[in-house]
């Protein structure tokens, strides 16, 4: 499965130390340059952030959500489209309605809310 994420998700993952989580869940995880630009923005120590590094793919193609969303959310509608995607981690509710309306299969903030209870052992069955 093929996932790509915007910096939402990805920053509360970090947070508590399991940035891992969706790659283990998904199996391959995306993010867009601009996603990168955020996320170095608001997480430190940066050896938090290590293997996200590899997960960075550039938009190569015209981007038709640049104005309608924010940048990394607009890059990561774009790259899902590139990649042909499964899954996009958006937690922004008006970009998730744009990115479904343009048929794109979103994944949002209930579903990380519920990712995050995983993690820090709130469900005892993971």
């Amino acid at each position: 499965m093929v996932i790509v994420a915007d910096t939402g998700a990805l920053i509360s993952l970090a947070l508590v130390d399991h940035l891992e989580l969706l790659q283990t869940l998904y199996g391959a995880v995306y993010i867009p340059e601009a996603v990168w630009r955020e996320i170095t923005v608001y997480i430190e120590p940066m050896h938090v952030l290590y293997d996200l590094q590899e997960c960075i793919r550039p938009v190569t193609g015209p981007n038709p959500f640049a104005g309608i969303m924010h940048g990394g959310e607009a890059e990561a509608a774009c790259l899902y489209r590139e990649l042909n995607a499964d899954y996009l981690v958006i937690d922004d509710w008006d970009a998730r309605l744009i990115a479904e309306a343009n048929g794109i299969t979103c994944i949002g903030k209930q579903e990380t809310v519920l990712l995050l209870a995983l993690c820090v052992r709130f469900l005892p069955f993971f």
